[in-house]
């Protein structure tokens, strides 16, 4: 048998037929090198927490409504429930803070933690000891990358960094960046005692400070702390008050395996990173569908050069070889064949890969899954898809019978058998893709156009970063002189930012509205409109929003409203806010404002608004320029569009991934379709010059031709339309917010995959049609 693997003719038949070639190794190649990238970002996504020892045992407190807690909880549940081993708190409130490094201004992101931080989870110290990291307040902990920057000439080690309040701290250790967990990148981890002194609010012993800390509980060796949730949940209503309120409801342990594709919600995306488990799904799916593609495609090509591989097996044949020899020759040529494209494949991937990390908003490493298991299961892969690829093709050849193969009966039974039902189906996918990718594109479209009952266009926005007042009143005046800003707005809270989520006693109960404190020119810059204005002249009084209105169940003409024992004016009433994009949920608006005086001390601003005119780019080099001289740090802002978008970064990611594999499906099904249209005319080459020589003319040959193959479009449409119909409104289910499902869509995907179809067999068949006649039937 070892001359099954003699693979001379294989390789003299690719050789002679170079389109085949070319098109079978260029679609199995560029399928599977995304096979490859999906691959790897799915083993990354789904291996999140994973490599933590104590995995097994951690758990994430959360309420039905939030992960957020308060930062003394853990030590109220430890002292009451023995099961719990340990109890580790993490708050990343402070997103980009401002410090001082040997005298120089550093924006940095801080993460507070619980001493118990290193030994609950295995992140590893590059330097120091993680038995005495985050004991004592005056030690931190710094990122690899952010030792790389700030130190890059120095051992990092007792290195001092003066904080907020000029509280100075010495670097005790050096941590790898933290990756591929829930828990979010940070330059610096702080102790949590050091909290009281920055932050001392957050340590109230009545835990007021809700929503900004994760609780992450370590059960002990044999317990069983998941049968306790109803006892937790109880003991929490006794001291935890947005339990007692009702505020929040349910004491849920989150494994820390599954936080990451948890759907309960958390506050701000910064307190704890959260992945799509569906948007995982959604990416597996294409990808096999690209991969079972370009399968269908290499299938496609193989049986329509039937006929012209079938003379030398029915040699063969004749010459003494058994079907069954016949079929695995044909079957190792598959196998062959797929390896060489995966090996191009792996190139093709690795040069993608940083394009694909850009576009999966990640870091992808080709290197965290070529362990040695995956190796063996990838190549056991390959070699299957290999034998279903070529499975078809070797049955269709090794089983023809010599004598017709000789006749040239052979190649005219197989010409359209199998060809057809692959062609159908090929366009079908592609169709379908393309009606999906219209669908996704004009509903990301809709929901970023929808009114949101404030302006986001030209506002460029930015952080405080903890700013004296001195410096605020400086920058707000210099920045109100450059050309490109036409008024410059404070606040606290910003739509599709941070605001205050406060709970105020009701009428015996709670209500939870959201607050944003703001100044004259930040109502007028975002175009907020004030429906009634009560003209109350007082800083205690607050407009309400419709929804605000209807959610306390008060009348729009009520002068004011008691929360508890305090009498809160109602200054008047303002259009319903979205602070998120359209699709999440409608909340109740408290908005006051106040004059820049009252931005002061304890209540600065947390945010600086500017109104801009003229070219973004140019207007941000000019702020980013004068933030860099008065405050001397690197400036980060935003414009409000921008931000938008990062609202549905993941709907518009799914909208690009799905756009780009149907570009993918498009290429290789009109290669496909290319190469099929060129062999399926040469099979019918003899018959066309017959019908000229009967007296057909060009026009005519020509539109039998093309009509053969348009005619694969058309039912292909019909069999993808209901398909794809309601694959794409159960998509659209998802959102309240949301286009109607226009039969218009999926006219433009036929009428567009029609006219590809058209273009790439137009061509050939004009050739074959303008052909003389007499030279064909002499070659025949």
């Amino acid at each position: 048998m070892n001359h099954l693997f003699n693979l001379k003719s294989f390789f003299t038949f690719l050789g002679k037929n170079k389109v085949y070639t070319f098109i079978d190794i260029c679609g199995f190649s560029i399928s599977l090198a995304f096979v490859i990238l999906i691959a790897t970002y799915t083993s990354q996504e789904l291996s999140t927490d994973r490599f933590h020892k104590n995995e097994g045992k951690i758990y994430a407190l959360a309420s039905q409504e939030n992960f957020g807690m308060a930062f003394l909880l853990g030590d109220y549940l430890k002292d009451r429930f023995p099961e719990i081993d340990k109890t580790c708190t993490v708050n990343s409130l402070l997103k980009e803070g401002l410090f001082f490094i040997n005298g120089e201004k550093v924006n940095a992101d801080i993460t507070f933690a619980d001493k118990e931080f290193f030994d609950m989870f295995s992140f590893k110290l590059l330097q120091g000891d993680p038995r005495q990291a985050l004991v004592t307040q005056d030690e931190i902990i710094i990122s690899e990358s952010f030792a790389r920057a700030c130190f890059p000439d120095q051992d990092p080690i007792g290195q001092r960094i003066i904080l907020t309040g000029n509280q100075t701290v010495i670097v005790g250790g050096v941590m790898e960046d933290i990756r591929n967990s829930s828990l979010t990148y940070c330059d610096m981890l702080i102790s949590s005692q050091l909290l009281k002194v920055i932050m001392p609010g957050f340590l109230d012993p009545n835990m007021s400070h809700v929503g900004t800390s994760i609780l992450f509980i370590q059960e002990k060796d044999q317990a069983n702390l998941q049968s306790k949730t109803d006892e937790i949940e109880t003991y929490l209503k006794d001291i935890f008050w947005p339990y007692r309120t009702g505020m929040y409801n349910g004491a849920i342990l989150v494994p820390l395996k599954e936080v990451y594709f948890s759907e309960i919600p958390v506050h701000h995306t910064h307190f704890l990173r959260k992945g799509n488990y569906r948007f995982v799904l959604t990416l597996l799916s294409v990808g096999f569908v690209v991969l079972l593609f370009a399968v269908v495609n290499y299938i496609n090509l193989t049986v329509a050069q039937a006929g012209f591989r079938a003379k030398e097996m029915a040699t063969r044949r004749l010459l003494g070889s058994e079907r069954i020899e016949l079929f695995l020759r044909l079957i190792i040529e598959s196998v062959v064949l797929t390896l060489i494209s995966c090996g191009v494949a792996l190139f093709l991937a690795y040069l993608l890969l940083p394009s694909a990390g850009q576009l999966l908003e990640t870091r992808l490493d080709l290197q965290s899954i070529l362990t040695p298991l995956n190796i063996l299961l990838a190549f056991l892969f390959i070699i299957l898809v290999g034998i279903i690829a070529g499975l078809l093709p070797a049955v269709v050849i090794s089983n023809a019978k010599p004598v017709n193969v000789m006749k040239g009966e052979f190649r005219h039974q197989t010409k359209m058998v199998f060809s057809k039902i692959f062609i159908v189906f090929q366009q079908m996918i592609t169709i379908s893709l393309v009606a999906a990718s219209l669908t996704m594109l004009l509903q990301i479209n809709h929901l970023l156009k929808a009114p949101l009952g404030y302006n986001t266009n030209n506002i460029l926005q930015f952080a405080s970063n903890n700013m004296a007042d001195e410096e605020f009143t400086t920058l707000r005046r210099e920045m109100s002189r450059l050309p490109g800003v036409k008024r410059v707005g404070y606040s606290r809270g910003l739509p599709l930012g941070l605001f205050n989520n406060e709970l105020f006693p009701y009428e015996g109960g709670q209500v939870g509205l959201y607050r944003l404190d703001v100044d004259p020119d930040f109502m007028e810059m975002f175009g907020i409109k004030i429906l009634q204005d009560n003209q109350l002249a007082t800083k205690d009084g607050f407009y309400f929003s419709g929804q605000a209105l209807r959610e306390m169940g008060i009348d729009k003409d009520t002068p004011s409203v008691m929360f508890g024992d305090r009498n809160v004016p109602i200054a008047g009433i303002i259009d319903d806010l979205w602070l998120q994009n359209r699709n999440e949920p409608l909340h109740g608006i408290l908005l006051g404002i106040r004059n820049e005086e009252s931005f002061r001390g304890d209540d600065c601003p947390w945010y600086v608004t500017l109104e801009t005119e003229g070219d973004q780019q140019a207007v941000y080099e000019q702020v980013e320029a004068c933030y860099r001289e008065i405050i001397g740090t690197p400036f980060k802002g935003d414009f409000m569009d921008t931000l938008l978008k990062n609202t549905m970064a993941s709907q518009i990611k799914t909208g690009k991934i799905v756009m780009l594999f149907t570009f993918i499906a498009l290429v290789i099904s009109f290669m496909g379709l290319f190469a099929m249209s060129t062999y399926f005319i040469r099979q019918r080459s003899r018959e066309v010059a017959v019908r000229k020589v009967f007296g057909s003319d060009n026009f005519q040959i020509l539109k039998k031709l093309v009509f053969v193959f348009m005619g694969y479009v058309g039912i292909a449409f019909v069999i993808a339309t209901p398909f794809i119909w309601y694959i794409m409104r159960d998509w659209l289910s998802g959102y309240s917010y949301r286009i109607s499902l226009n039969p218009l869509i999926f006219v433009a995907a036929g009428t567009f995959c029609l006219f590809i179809s058209f273009i790439t067999v137009f061509i050939q068949c004009y050739e074959a049609a303008n052909e003389n006649p007499v030279e064909r039937i002499k070659a025949e």
